[in-house]
């Protein structure tokens, strides 16, 4: 997973529980980690493909500086949700450090993890007959190339968005003779299904209905996400929903 770190953030702040630690400024650092896609902002060398890092600094330190709170784990999740609600990272870890609590002696810190970037996921390698198609279909639900490489029998395409990541592959000659890519006649990715997810899931079905490839509208599902399906033009069976935390269990029903 691809990050943005800032660490040693400093401010002046009242936050404590008594009201001698609220009756005067004292010193806190911030340190900051969350998830990018440093394939996309690398290809096209464009600030707005990650997180940039002076907002990043900037929210902190405005959330630091208001208040007062009493404790260090309200400030820090008042840091992680500004800079979610703002920035929108799958994953951020917020640590706050009180650098001379009264009484103590010793630094004091509070950490926090937020979001799903922590979960792994396998990796999905579609192997397809050419890559123009897939350009045309991903590229238009916010899908950018990361990597594309050709051969003179194969070749290979990745595409991000967010969190997700697509490979393609067209596959070579001695491999496609081999069973289990190439010697059998059927439906794409049967009993598979491809999971995305949109945090614009509405427009991420125009874009798909503009193209003619849905097949199911959005609809809330039982287990509490919105959801639509597709087919891509290689006829593999999409599933677009909402960013959610995979480790909490979601049915794909």
């Amino acid at each position: 997973m691809d990050r943005v770190v800032l660490n040693g953030i400093r401010v002046q702040a009242r936050h404590g529980v008594s009201d001698e630690e609220r009756s005067h400024a004292q010193e806190f650092e911030i340190d900051l980690a969350c998830s990018t896609d440093a394939r996309a902002a690398a290809t096209s060398d464009d600030l707005g493909a990650t997180i940039d890092y002076s907002r990043l600094k900037a929210i902190a330190v405005e959330v630091a500086t208001s208040g007062p709170y009493h404790l260090l784990e309200t400030l820090a999740e008042r840091i992680a949700r500004a800079i979610i609600d703002e920035l929108g990272p799958a994953w951020l870890r917020v640590r706050v450090t009180k650098l001379r609590p009264p009484g103590v002696g010793v630094p004091a810190s509070v950490e926090i993890e937020r979001g799903a970037g922590i979960a792994r996921s396998a990796p999905v390698e579609l192997h397809v007959p050419d890559f123009a198609p897939a350009k045309r279909f991903y590229g238009a639900l916010g899908f950018t190339v990361a990597r594309e490489e050709s051969g003179n029998d194969d070749g290979y395409l990745v595409m991000v968005h967010g969190a997700d990541t697509l490979r393609f592959w067209p596959g070579s000659a001695p491999a496609l003779r081999r069973g289990h890519f190439g010697g059998r006649s059927g439906t794409p990715g049967h009993r598979v299904e491809i999971v995305l997810t949109f945090d614009d899931l509405d427009t991420a079905f125009t874009r798909a209905t503009s193209m003619g490839t849905t097949v199911e509208p959005i609809r809330m599902r039982h287990w509490g996400l919105r959801d639509f399906r597709a087919l891509d033009p290689y006829g593999f069976y999409v599933r677009c929903t909402e960013p959610h935390d995979p480790l909490s269990g979601d049915p794909t029903s």
